[in-house]
């Protein structure tokens, strides 16, 4: 799950939820693994919810999308980064506003609680399992992002 301050939710100018919760995710298979390529190296190219917090940052943080490398040249503006100075900028916004915290579980379908939890506590990251208000401001920043991010992979945009 990830938590965001009250100060993180007046930048997105969200309203917070009660509890706070931001998101909510199923850690296959390992919630470890999960955290250490998510979240360790900084990579939003990686993660859901740091595509959508950084989209809806974009201008406050100046974040450039950029293709993330990728076999499939599609996927790469789909699953775009905001290069080294932009993902430290997201970094350090989520190291000052965010907590990130895991529970394992061994005798449940992770699947199956990651809906439930979703359901429960409605998390406004998370764009599906839920009647999330909130989905279409948050897909329409993400496509922004990802259609800056195809233009670069075309050429149309330069660096800076």
């Amino acid at each position: 799950m990830l938590w965001l301050s009250s100060e993180a939710w007046r930048q997105l100018d969200i309203s917070a939820p009660v509890d706070g919760i931001a998101y909510v995710g199923v850690g296959n298979p390992s919630l470890r693994r999960r955290y250490r390529e998510e979240w360790r190296p900084r990579n939003s190219g990686r993660s859901s919810p740091r595509r959508t917090l950084g989209a809806v940052l974009a201008h406050d943080l100046r974040l450039v999308p950029r293709p993330r490398s990728d076999r499939d040249p599609k996927r790469g503006a789909h699953y775009y980064t905001f290069g080294e100075e932009g993902e430290a900028r997201l970094t350090r916004w989520l190291e000052e506003h965010a907590s990130f915290a895991c529970r394992a579980t061994e005798d449940l379908i992770a699947e199956d609680v990651e809906t439930q939890l979703i359901q429960l506590v409605t998390p406004p990251l998370n764009l599906t399992k839920w009647g999330n208000p909130l989905k279409q401001r948050m897909r329409e920043a993400r496509k922004a992002m990802e259609v800056r991010a195809a233009e670069f992979q075309r050429g149309l945009l330069s660096e800076g």
